[in-house]
């Protein structure tokens, strides 16, 4: 008797965690201990010479008292969950290898998601003596906001999701890191200026997030 879900993750993907669950016909969940299944993680030839690369397999094989719950639940559902830190621009679509006794299949990634890279925050300040000028040492905080948001305001509200913390442009050109984002609109919240620029009393905004 035999269960097991190969699946191999794409390379903008580092692979972080995995975890299981089990529910029978009624949704009610079924304990699971970890003897009763292993999780393996196997890095790319790849992954193995560059640490931060992606595209490692893993492995989940149910053991002898997991094979019998499942089959004290042969109507319930299996859920197996893998977490992972995007690294590159891409997407998470992606398809599982299952493979029951004699029997195999596949199973896909329902809801994808699109990730972009290089995207950053430039800000800059209008002066009075120089006009518009990069400006370091201004920080920001990045959340996620639902597609039916117009207005951002000044200030996150209730149900945002933090994204990112603490970016802040550098000197050079007022430019915050370069991150990978997933697809969706975001609103970049000003944490915090220089303390020399709010002495100045000069106008600044965030240019743009990309």
């Amino acid at each position: 008797i035999e269960f097991t879900i190969t699946d191999t993750l794409s390379d903008t993907l580092a692979y972080t965690g995995a975890s299981v669950t089990l529910a029978n016909e009624d949704g009610d969940d079924v304990e699971l201990v970890g003897t009763d299944y292993a999780i393996a993680y196997a890095p790319s030839d790849k992954e193995a010479a560059e640490p931060e690369e992606g595209s490692g397999t893993v492995t989940f094989t149910m053991s002898g008292t997991g094979l019998g719950l499942l089959d004290d639940n042969i109507n319930g559902t299996l859920v197996l969950t893998i977490t992972a830190d995007a690294i590159a621009e891409g997407t998470t679509a992606n398809t599982a290898h299952i493979a029951v006794n004699n029997a195999t299949g596949d199973a896909s990634v329902e809801h994808p998601t699109n990730y972009y890279e290089q995207v950053h925050i430039t800000k800059v300040a209008d002066t009075v003596a120089s006009g518009e000028q990069p400006l370091g040492g201004a920080t920001f905080d990045v959340y996620a906001v639902a597609d039916s948001v117009t207005d951002c305001g000044t200030a996150p509200t209730s149900g945002w999701d933090k994204v990112l913390g603490g970016e802040e442009s550098n000197e050079a050109a007022g430019v915050t890191p370069d991150r990978v984002l997933a697809e969706g609109r975001r609103s970049a919240g000003l944490a915090a200026l220089p303390a020399e620029a709010r002495l100045d009393g000069e106008r600044h905004r965030a240019r743009r997030v990309r």
